[in-house]
């Protein structure tokens, strides 16, 4: 069988994708992408899958389940047993074991009822080697227990030596729903851990037969004088009303401070309006002759946040070609921007995106009259940039000079993505410049022009390092440098708990190995919803002493000796070794930092994302802390506040060094309409942003 997508421009091949089957059995045996030129790529299922009993040894074999999975070979796109994964299985079908093409082993153990009370980890084929190349705080098992009626009650992580990395413990009221989760990070919960209280209304069916969510309350933040964020969450304002009866979300209210978002409802469920910050700011499609904010199909076409009075605060309009696709975003924000920071979108016979202009729209939505930025990609049959000529098929240009074009040739940046037949982007090229890339067996992304990245057995983002002086010649198909070669320091470690979570992010200070910027995530389940940082005071304002290369410069007052750091051995990582200073941040191969799904909050409207389908934003994007007047906003940026004054180490001019942390908190509200649509940010200082949407949730 094949499914074929039809391109129908000249340079348009058709897209195909073959699938066959055992004729035996029906199974799926082998997924084929057909390439132009007569390549093509071959995913290929194997069965007749190892039954074990409790000791992991065989008894039988069941053909209808999937024993390996063989992935494309890079050079000739045929399957590749060395790139395989592997399972074993009970006897009712569970999976027992899970091996991937580094050797990474998860064992997986259950009750007699089917649940999952243990999950072992044998990652010793990758970091059982050089204790160099193995990251700390790597989960080695994790438990699962549950409460005599089968709820879970605790989900716990732990290391190689049993010390527990991450420790959930959930609480539930009598209709057994979620009353609180416990989220002690870095060893057992406590009566003082952090928690997520969730409160429900029921009713029982003569009442109004309903069993929803009333308030979420927030973890307590480190000022523990400061009340706990409680969210209300009301639907309708009377048992009569329709909003009731359906439990249709109608006000997110911010606990003693007001509503927090007003929302409008059309239909059974379709939102056409917001109100946020009890009318600070509005939104609605709806218009005096119905609802003129959507087009004839129900879809977005003008998306407009006002402030009081009226005045604009940011507009979104939209136009769609009659296959769907967004063709522009005509953008309207305050302070003088009328129509400068438009989109114009175009796509392929794929009705893939493959341009976004930046600009000015001419009258009519059909082009843009002024261009300021201009993102320009050729798309190969599978998706990748590789798609144009052997050096440009993206192409970046900027408007340098501001005439209002972006046609000389300084203001080019010209990329080309050259893959394999296993989908990887072997090298980059820029404007002429390759780097080479390196992947381990498993497909993640080790080694890239700047860092070197190590991975869990859930093939996760762990550590980061700088590249150092290795190539991607030097990395080994299980993504480690060979023999006596070593990265650069340590930037940057990720902790996950038994959830899958991230609940920690580690960065060494590149000038005292005892210091560390650390930030701890909580969750209400999925959503990272409370974040605390413990900054060392050395790096507080460390912007304000950063020369242009990058190199602390001097401050005046007090001295403070290196000595005098605290050493915490809960908090600091020593970095691989001291190092120069840091150079750009860090983000993850795909360009996003690894941590789950919460982007970063923004204190105004943003312009839409160059692609008008699916924004991406950097969850954990760092800012800057000003010293001034105690903490600050963890979101504004650096003021330019002076600071007390300077240390040494090993003779070079350092930031300010004292014995204690800087704390910052922040918080995150979402709201209704799916479950990461990200709706403000609360600040140190308690202070509300909100997140205005550029209409992709309603898409």
């Amino acid at each position: 069988m094949r499914t074929i997508e039809n391109g129908h421009g000249l340079n348009d091949p058709n897209r195909v994708t073959e699938y066959d089957y055992d004729p035996d059995t029906g199974q799926l045996v082998v997924m084929r992408a057909l390439l132009p030129g007569g390549a093509h790529q071959e995913t290929q299922f194997l069965y007749d899958a190892e039954i074990v009993d409790e000791t992991f040894a065989t008894i039988s074999a069941n053909r209808s389940l999937i024993s390996q999975v063989w992935y494309p070979d890079p050079v000739t796109g045929a399957p590749d047993p060395a790139r395989y994964l592997k399972f074993k299985y009970y006897s009712d079908g569970s999976v027992a074991l899970r091996e991937d093409a580094r050797g990474m082993l998860l064992a997986y153990t259950y009750d007699e009822l089917g649940r999952i009370v243990r999950i072992d980890v044998n990652d010793d084929a990758v970091y059982g080697g050089d204790p160099n190349y193995a990251p700390a705080q790597r989960i080695a098992y994790i438990t699962h227990t549950y409460s005599p009626d089968g709820l879970l009650e605790y989900t716990t992580a732990f290391d190689a030596t049993d010390n527990v990395i991450a420790q959930d413990l959930y609480e539930y009221n009598a209709a057994r729903r979620l009353a609180i989760e416990w989220q002690q990070i870095g060893g057992v919960v406590t009566s003082g851990s952090p928690r997520v209280d969730y409160q429900w209304d029921y009713r029982r069916a003569d009442q109004g037969n309903f069993d929803r969510l009333s308030a979420i309350v927030y973890p307590q933040r480190t000022d523990t004088s400061a009340p706990r964020t409680t969210l209300l969450y009301h639907y309708g304002d009377d048992v009569g009303d329709v909003d009731h009866q359906l439990s249709r979300l109608t006000r997110i209210e911010f606990h003693n401070r007001g509503d927090l978002a007003v929302y409008e409802h059309a239909g059974l469920s379709r939102r056409v309006a917001t109100t946020l910050g009890g009318g600070v700011i509005t939104q609605t499609v709806a218009g005096a002759s119905g609802y003129e904010g959507l087009d004839r199909y129900g879809r977005l076409g003008d998306l407009h946040y006002r402030r009081p009075g009226g005045e604009t605060l940011a507009r979104f309009r939209y136009g769609y070609d009659r296959a769907g696709n967004r063709t522009y975003a005509r953008v309207n924000q305050s302070a003088g921007h009328d129509n400068d920071r438009s989109y114009k979108y175009g796509y392929d016979e794929l009705r893939r995106l493959i341009s976004a202009d930046f600009g000015r729209l001419a009258p009519g939505n059909a082009a843009l009259s002024a261009t300021t930025r201009a993102f320009d990609w050729t798309l190969d049959i599978l998706g990748n940039w590789s798609g144009g000529s052997a050096a440009d098929s993206f192409v970046q240009r900027i408007d340098r000079n501001a005439d209002g074009d972006v046609v000389d040739p300084n203001e080019a940046i010209l990329i080309h993505h050259q893959t394999d037949l296993d989908n990887e982007i072997d090298s980059i090229l820029v404007n002429g410049a390759a780097t080479a890339l390196a992947y381990d067996l498993a497909g993640n992304l080790v080694l890239d022009g700047q860092f070197f990245y190590q991975y869990d057995a859930w093939n996760r983002l762990i550590q980061v390092n700088e590249r150092g002086a290795l190539t991607a010649a030097d990395i080994q198909p299980t993504g480690l440098p060979a023999a006596g070669l070593h990265p650069g320091p340590l930037r940057m470690r990720f902790v996950y708990d038994g959830r899958g979570r991230v609940v920690a992010k580690h960065m060494p200070d590149p000038y005292y190995a005892t210091q560390t910027y650390s930030e701890l995530y909580y969750y209400d389940g999925v959503r990272r919803i409370h974040s605390n940082s413990y900054t060392p005071l050395a790096w507080v304002g460390r912007a304000r002493w950063s020369g242009p290369e990058g190199t602390p410069q001097a401050g005046s007052g007090s001295t403070a000796s290196a000595a005098a750091a605290p050493h915490d051995p809960n908090r600091p990582i020593t970095p691989a070794s001291s190092g120069p200073p840091a150079p750009a941040p860090v983000r993850d191969p795909g360009g996003v930092d690894p941590n789950a799904a919460v982007a970063e909050p923004i204190a105004a409207a943003a312009h839409p994302s160059v692609d008008p389908n699916h924004a991406t934003a950097d969850p954990t994007g760092e800012a800057n802390v000003s010293t001034a007047g105690g903490e600050a906003d963890p979101n504004a940026s650096d003021s330019g506040a002076s600071a007390a004054g300077r240390g040494t180490a090993a003779g070079r001019s350092a930031p300010w060094l004292a014995s204690d942390y800087h704390w910052t908190q922040r918080e995150w509200v979402y709201g209704p309409d799916y479950v990461d649509e990200l709706l403000a940010a609360v600040g140190e200082d308690k202070q509300v942003y909100f997140l205005l949407a550029d209409g992709n949730y309603n898409v």
